[in-house]
């Protein structure tokens, strides 16, 4: 397992570094210091092994979703700290968003075991956008809605699109944005 974690963090690296497109399984057996064999074992291969990274990523929101829900009672802080964490994923690592986010664009198609992963995990931000005050039977629209906008202005960004701002000034912009559009979708 540890073999096949550091396969997975040394891929992580290498894609913001490389481009997803520019990623080799060679490249990631001399970053993490193991032979190509390694790859081959643990993930058959290069698509195998962006599945896994596809995976960890939206594992990783997932888990910032459950963590948000958890840490308080109240329901809209819960949805900012998961909008966040999204946010944070496409500052720091683009690469990696866009691998998940917009696949079609580095020639990588998700398994279907990848894809399970990717709802399986939004769910997570679902229940969470439900918990809030009088959202009734509205919660999956509504998180559609958050997640399209916060999308949008994260692939106009990377588009080059837009105000030019620092990235921390950026993403408190589109968290106002958020808190904004929550108070409208929120309203009957």
């Amino acid at each position: 397992m540890e073999n096949r974690n550091s396969l997975i963090t040394a891929a992580a690296i290498a894609i913001e570094e490389m481009s997803v497109e520019g990623l080799t399984v060679r490249e990631v057996a001399k970053r993490a210091k193991q032979s190509t064999i390694g790859i081959y074992r643990n993930f058959a291969g290069k698509a195998g092994l962006l599945d896994a990274l596809f995976m960890q990523g939206f594992e990783r929101l997932g888990a910032a979703a459950r963590e948000a829900g958890e840490r308080g009672s109240d329901p809209r802080k819960a949805v900012l700290a998961a909008v966040q964490e999204y946010l944070l994923l496409a500052r720091k690592q683009p690469q990696h968003y866009r691998l998940m986010f917009n696949p079609q664009t580095t020639g990588y198609v998700p398994s279907s075991e990848a894809r399970d992963i990717a709802l399986a995990n939004y769910e997570f931000f679902v229940a969470l956008v439900a918990r809030l005050e009088d959202v009734g039977t509205e919660a999956r629209r509504i998180a559609a809605d958050l997640v399209a906008m916060v999308h949008g202005h994260v692939l106009l960004r990377s588009q080059n699109f837009g105000p030019d701002m620092q990235p921390e000034e950026w993403s408190s912009q589109i968290m106002r944005r958020v808190e904004r559009q929550l108070d409208l979708l929120t309203r009957h």
